[in-house]
């Protein structure tokens, strides 16, 4: 009763408002229509159509007949929409039936208004519960430090991981890092052990190597393939496996290199820092060129055993051949032959000797 007592009351002001204005309406007009100062100008309308509302700011805004103004700027029919004064003033037209949340309209059939952490309206689904800043679903997820994570998962340094799979460690900085399940940590990095290792470098640092190796002051190395060694300074120098050291380089002796005076002193390790990993191809160790052969093999065959056309002799060939003659053995084998000889001798005498003995034991 009352609304329809508001809308007749409505329907007399903009008739009174339009007479005021029918003066200046099109002549044009049919008969019985009311003229209307609206969002459109000024407009002609039948009043069994139309509906003519004046504003508080006494400008005038032309509906369907039976629309209401809402926020003062548009019509909304009120069998369907719902005209809603926010906190701030503000209207805004809803569905009917809707309810508020902040400045959205939403159904409380489908959704529900949340309060976030920070104390934000937040519109989520039916059901839902808020974690932090979000929505989320119980029946799936879980919240944990204010995070949502699916259900089973857990929470390391705000983010989620499913401890089936992975686990959560603490770095050398102390901060938590996510690794696959089973693995270590080395320094900030996840390792796993079957196929790595944590080494204490000679710096202190903690070095991830291949499993099995080993350290050499800084680097990583296979002692398949390399080896550490103590340089003259007492300095660490990885080198291949087998060499040595001579002075503060690698040098392999089984490959003819000799450490005499010749050998430098100064200079870069034979084998540099980009040898590790250990699964690196060995690297031969330095050997200069002062240091290969200078002479032939055929230069040490002595001038004693008659070679005529052997290069020009040195002192070494010189003594090698004197000692190569003084142990010639020949008065050995002349001995050996006297010796085989008087063998044969005795050996005739013995047999003789028992052939007389038998023919006087059978005489008797």
């Amino acid at each position: 009763m009352k609304q329809k007592m508001i809308k007749t009351l409505a329907l007399i002001f903009a008739v009174v408002t339009a007479q005021v204005f029918a003066q200046d309406c099109n002549p044009a007009c049919n008969s019985g229509d009311l003229c209307c100062n609206s969002q459109y100008g000024l407009v002609c309308y039948g009043p069994d159509l139309y509906t003519c509302h004046v504003l508080p700011n006494n400008s005038s805004i032309i509906c369907n007949a039976g629309d209401l103004t809402c926020n003062n700027e548009y019509c909304y029919n009120p069998s369907f929409f719902s005209c809603v004064t926010l906190p701030s003033g503000q209207q805004i037209s809803c569905n009917v039936g809707d309810s508020v949340c902040d400045t959205f309209c939403y159904n409380p059939v489908l959704h529900s208004c949340m309060t976030t952490a920070s104390g934000q309206k937040q519109l989520c689904n039916k059901g839902d519960q808020i974690c932090g800043e979000d929505c989320y679903n119980p029946q799936f997820q879980n919240c944990q430090s204010n995070a949502t994570c699916n259900d089973g998962n857990i929470i390391c340094n705000d983010e989620c991981y499913n401890p089936e799979y992975h686990s959560c460690l603490t770095s050398d900085s102390g901060t938590q890092m996510i690794c696959n399940a089973g693995d270590n940590i080395c320094g900030n990095l996840c390792y796993n052990s079957q196929y790595h290792s944590c080494m204490v470098s000679a710096s202190g640092a903690k070095l991830l190597c291949n499993a099995g190796d080993s350290i050499c002051g800084d680097l990583c190395y296979n002692s398949l393939y390399h080896s550490c060694m103590i340089t003259a300074s007492g300095a660490m120098l990885l080198c291949n496996a087998g060499d040595s050291v001579c002075g503060d380089f690698c040098y392999n002796p089984s490959a003819g290199d000799i450490c005499g005076s010749s050998m430098p002193t100064t200079g870069a390790p034979s084998v540099p820092p980009t040898l590790a990993p250990s699964t690196a191809t060995p690297v031969p160790s330095t050997r200069p060129a002062t240091l290969a052969p200078t002479s032939s093999p055929t230069s040490l065959v002595p001038t004693a055993l008659g070679t005529t056309n052997s290069p020009q002799t040195t002192q070494s060939d010189s003594i090698l051949a004197q000692g190569v003659a003084s142990e010639t053995p020949a008065a050995t084998v002349s001995l050996s032959g006297e010796n085989l000889a008087r063998s044969e001798a005795s050996r005739a005498v013995f047999f003789f000797g028992v052939v007389i003995a038998i023919i006087s034991l059978l005489a008797m």
